[in-house]
C-alpha cells in the first residue's frame, strides 16, 4: 500500500470539450485504444517471471528486504542461465526445430510442459481444452498454484523447472539421446511434449533409448507402406519403396541414415543447419534420370555409364541379342560420336530397357538428399561431373551437404573402387547395404534377408 501511495505515478488525458458524460466516456475510450495499439503483450514468460519473483517473499516468516532481495537475485540468475541455455541454436534445433517464436522467452517451453499446456490423447498431441480457449493458460495456471501458502509453492515448482531443464539438457548433451529425439521431434514422428510424458514413465536412460528406437523402427515401417500389426510381422522388401512414392518418407530415411553416420563416427548431426529456415531438401537422382549426353558431360564417362548398366541388365529383362544389339550400338557411339548413332542407341535403349531404367533410376540406392538449390546445380550432369560440383559446394561454398551424400560422391561406401567416374553396380550394392544396416539399428531383422535385398 505505501508502494501506491507515496511510489506511483499516474499519466492523466483529459478528453477534450465532453457534452456529457456518455460522450466523456466514449472519447476515454478512443484515447485509450489510440496510445495503446500497437503495443506488444507480454507473454506468458515475462508475467511468470514477475509472479515467481515476487512470490519469493513470504509475509507469514517476516522475510527481511535484504534476504528478500538475495533470493530474487538467486532465481533471476538461474532463469536467465536456463534461458541463455535454450538460446543456444543447436539446443533449440534439437528440441524445437519447428518453432522460432518467442526467441528471447523460450523458457517458457519448461513451463508449458509441466503445466500440461499439450497434452497426450492416444498417439497423437491436442491443445489442452483450456489451454486453447485461454491466451495466458500457462500463466493462469501458475497463478492458481500459487495462491496459498505462496513462498512453499514457489520453492517446489521452481525446483520442477529446474529439474525439467536437467532433463531436457541430459537429452541434448547425451549423443545417443540427441540424434534419437532430434530425429523424431525434427520428423513430426512424436512431439516434444509427447516424449516428455514417455520419460515420465520410465525414468531410466537405457529404456526410454530403447522406446525411441522403437518409434523409429514403427516409422521405418510405415514408410515401407506397412501399417496394420500384421503387416508388421513381415519383412520390409527393399524395392517397395521408390522415388515415385511419397517424397517426405524418402527424405525421412535417408535424413536417418546421415543421422546414423554420424553416430557411427562418434560426431553431432547438426540439426541446426539441417532445420534451417532457408533449406527445402529434395531428392537427388546419383545417376542422372535422363541417359542422353548433355553438353557438358564427358562422352568417356556417360559410355562407361551405360556400359555398366548394358553388363548388369537381368536376363528377365533384355535377351541376349538385345544386349548384343544394344552393346554395338553403344560401341558404335564411342567410336564414333556422331548424332545419327546415338539417336540408334537411344531409340533401341527406349525401346528394350524403358521399365528396367526408370525402375533402375528411382530405387532408393540412387537417391541421395541435397539442398534444393543445390539439386538444381546438379540438374543431370553425370556421375563424375556431379562429384566435382558438390566438391566445390561443399569447400568453396561452405554449403552444409549431408554426410551420406559427401559419402556416395566420394564413393566412401565402396572399400574397393574401380572407377571414380561412375555410379556403377557394385556402389549401388555398397550403399544399399549402409542404408538397410543403418535401419536395422533400430531393430534387427526388418528387411527381407535375400541376396536380392541385401548384397553387400
Amino acid at each position: 500500500m505505501q508502494k501506491l501511495l507515496h511510489a506511483t505515478k499516474v499519466i492523466w488525458y483529459q478528453p477534450e470539450s465532453p457534452v456529457d458524460e456518455g460522450d466523456d466516456k466514449k472519447q476515454s475510450i478512443a484515447i485509450f485504444q489510440r496510445i495503446n495499439q500497437g503495443k506488444i503483450s507480454l507473454t506468458n514468460a515475462e508475467l511468470l517471471k514477475a509472479l515467481f519473483l515476487h512470490a519469493l517473499k513470504d509475509p507469514k516468516e517476516g522475510t527481511t528486504a535484504e534476504t528478500f532481495k538475495i533470493k530474487q537475485s538467486e532465481m533471476a540468475n538461474q532463469w536467465d542461465m536456463i534461458e541463455h541455455a535454450l538460446q543456444n541454436p543447436d539446443f533449440w534445433a534439437f528440441v524445437c526445430p519447428h518453432d522460432q517464436s518467442n526467441v528471447y522467452t523460450r523458457i517458457e517451453l519448461l513451463f508449458d510442459l509441466i503445466s500440461e499446456k499439450f497434452v497426450s490423447s492416444k498417439s497423437t498431441v491436442r491443445w489442452n481444452t483450456l489451454a486453447k480457449k485461454q491466451e495466458y493458460y500457462t500463466f493462469q495456471y501458475f497463478a492458481d498454484q500459487l495462491q496459498n501458502n505462496q513462498h512453499h509453492k514457489v520453492t517446489a515448482l521452481w525446483k520442477t523447472i529446474q529439474q525439467g531443464f536437467y532433463r531436457l539438457n541430459e537429452w541434448f548433451s547425451h549423443d545417443e539421446s540427441y540424434h534419437l529425439i532430434g530425429f523424431i521431434v525434427g520428423q513430426k514422428i512424436k512431439t516434444i511434449t509427447e516424449l516428455w510424458a514417455i520419460a515420465h514413465q520410465d525414468s531410466k536412460r537405457e529404456a526410454f533409448q530403447l522406446k525411441l528406437k522403437q518409434i523409429i523402427a514403427q516409422h521405418i515401417r510405415q514408410c515401407f507402406g506397412q501399417t496394420s500389426s500384421a503387416e508388421h510381422k513381415q519383412p520390409i522388401i527393399f524395392e517397395h519403396l521408390h522415388y515415385d512414392d511419397k517424397t517426405s518418407h524418402i527424405i525421412s530415411l535417408l535424413l536417418l541414415l546421415n543421422i546414423d553416420l554420424h553416430r557411427q563416427q562418434g560426431t553431432r548431426f547438426p540439426f541446426k543447419l539441417y532445420y534451417a529456415p532457408n533449406k527445402i531438401w529434395s531428392l537427388e537422382h546419383i545417376h542422372a534420370q535422363k541417359s542422353k549426353i548433355a553438353e557438358n558431360t564427358n562422352p568417356q564417362h556417360w559410355y562407361n555409364e551405360q556400359r555398366d548398366i548394358l553388363l548388369h541388365v537381368s536376363t528377365h529383362d533384355l535377351t541376349h541379342d538385345q544386349t548384343q544389339q544394344l552393346l554395338n550400338a553403344l560401341e558404335m557411339c564411342h567410336s564414333q560420336p556422331t548424332c545419327e548413332n546415338r539417336q540408334l542407341y537411344f531409340d533401341l535403349q527406349q525401346q528394350y530397357l524403358k521399365n528396367f531404367l526408370e525402375q533402375r533410376t528411382h530405387q532408393l540406392d540412387n537417391l541421395c538428399l541435397l539442398d534444393k538449390r543445390d539439386n538444381s546445380v546438379l540438374s543431370n550432369k553425370g556421375f563424375y561431373e556431379k562429384r566435382q560440383v558438390v566438391m566445390q559446394l561443399q569447400k568453396t561454398e561452405r554449403r552444409f551437404i549431408p554426410i551420406a551424400t559427401q559419402w556416395v560422391f566420394a564413393k566412401y561406401f565402396n572399400l574397393d573402387v574401380e572407377d571414380f567416374t561412375i555410379w556403377n553396380q557394385k556402389d549401388r550394392q555398397m550403399y544399399r547395404a549402409a542404408l538397410i544396416q543403418c535401419w536395422e539399428y533400430y531393430q534387427g531383422n526388418l528387411f527381407e534377408k535375400t541376396l536380392h535385398g541385401t548384397q553387400a
